[in-house]
Order: C-alpha cells, then structure tokens, then sequence
C-alpha cells in the first residue's frame, strides 16, 4: 500500500510537536507557529529585541511579530495551528501573524540571503481557506492543500501540486490568476502572473521531502535526537511513534 505523503508529514509534525524537548525561554498566547524540526542553522528574532538568536531547541513558539531565518544548508519546519506545516528551505526568512481568523506567512528578503535565491517554503494546508502567503511581489490565497513558494530577489514564483491557490501581483490594479494542480506562475514589479504548466513537479519539492531522522544508529544521532530520545524514555509511548513515524518516511520517500 502506497502511503500518501502528505498524511506522513502531518503525522511527523503532529509527533514533533509533541514537547519532548522544551523551546527556548520565549512563551506568548497565542503562539503563532512551532519549530518542529531544525537542521542547520536557524535563527529567530524576537518582536521585543533588534538581535537574532540561535534556535537550538525543538518546540520553539514563534509569537507575533517574531521572524524567523534559515542560513545557508539549512531547513526548517513550522507547525502553524490549527493543522498547517510549512517545510523553509535555506536562506529564508518568514513570520506568521493571524489576521481576523485568517493565518498570514509573510517572507521577507533578508540581506544575509546568498546569491538571487531569497527563499521558499513548501506548504501543507488542512484549512486552505483560511491561509494566506505574501511575499514582497505576490500575494497567494489558498484554495488548496499543497504548494510551493520560491523567491529570487526580484520575483517570486507560485507552483500548486494539489488544489488551487489564487495568485495577484503585489501591485494597484494587479492582475489574478488562480493556479490548479500542476500549474506555476511567476510574479514580480513589472511582471503579472501568467498561468504556466509546471514541469518536473518532483524535482521543485525535491528539498523539501526530506525529513531528518529523530536517530539513526546505523549513522548516530545529533544532540537534538539524543535529547528528545533521553526525555521520550521516559514517557515511553511518544518515543514508541516517533521511531515508527522515522521508518515509515524513510520507507516512503524510497517508493
């Protein structure tokens, strides 16, 4: 039985969001989203401070106005409520706010960013109606459940896998489109959007499939899996699906 993947990546970041390991000092109600897997190096800056800190800690809450950063070789995941993730590739900087019941991921080019690519997140939506993306050249309404969201530094570029998502220039009198299953789009200042068939789908998300292993004996474990493990012995089930949850992915993303 072939196993969907988005159901197996959900069910990584509902097991990562449960708080083996504790976040950071910062706390806020409501949170706006979670870091439910690092890899890298990520950073995260406050509302309250001009400086950016490491995220050294799973579970990490990103609060309203709060933005977060990927550097180079880097990846992160958000656990955005109620049941939205978003994959950040590297050189990525984004926040989250909620405006009037509807969730809003904002990205920003930052000028620690290398080279023309200025980030992407790839995005799993359980409540599309209700999540928005805005870049600096676009704003994308989600009426689907899967897509991608890749920046240069003078464009941006929407690709829809499942469902459809409504693309609109940044702009006074922009123009709209609106992207179904296998269709992309680039926007930028003095480019409208233009429906596109997306070629190669598998090999836009290629980074984003990937999902670090909570450990790994045959390779060893980084000093994030061996907290989580130490602390998950003793609870004991949670530990239990985490592994299973590792196998199943591993299994999957070699189908």
């Amino acid at each position: 039985m072939r196993i969907s993947a988005t159901a197996l990546l959900l069910a990584a970041a509902w097991v990562a969001g449960i708080p083996l390991v504790h976040g950071q000092s910062q706390s806020c109600t409501p949170q706006m989203a979670r870091v439910v897997s690092l890899q890298g190096n990520i950073a995260l800056r406050s509302a309250a401070k001009d400086e950016w800190q490491p995220v050294r800690r799973l579970d990490t809450p990103l609060c309203l106005g709060d933005r977060l950063r990927t550097g180079a070789n880097s990846r992160a995941a958000l656990f955005i409520p109620p049941e939205n993730l978003l994959r950040v590739d590297q050189n990525t900087t984004v926040s989250v706010r909620v405006e009037q019941d509807e969730t809003i991921v904002e990205f920003f080019i930052d000028a620690a960013s290398q080279g023309n690519a200025c980030g992407a997140g790839y995005a799993i939506s359980r409540f599309p109606r209700k999540f928005k993306i805005h870049t600096p050249f676009s704003y994308a309404a989600v009426e689907g459940t899967e897509f991608l969201v890749a920046m240069t530094c003078s464009s941006a570029t929407v690709s829809v896998f499942e469902g459809k998502v409504s693309v609109e220039q940044r702009i006074a009198q922009a123009t709209r489109v609106v992207l179904e299953s296998g269709q992309t789009t680039t926007v930028g200042p003095a480019q409208p959007p233009a429906v596109q068939v997306l070629v190669k789908p598998a090999d836009a998300v290629q980074w984003a499939l990937y999902y670090p292993p909570i450990a790994d004996p045959q390779f060893g474990a980084d000093p994030i899996a061996v907290d989580c493990e130490a602390v998950a012995e003793e609870i004991g089930e949670p530990a239990r699906m985490a592994r299973e949850t590792t196998v199943f992915l591993e299994v999957a993303l070699r189908l």
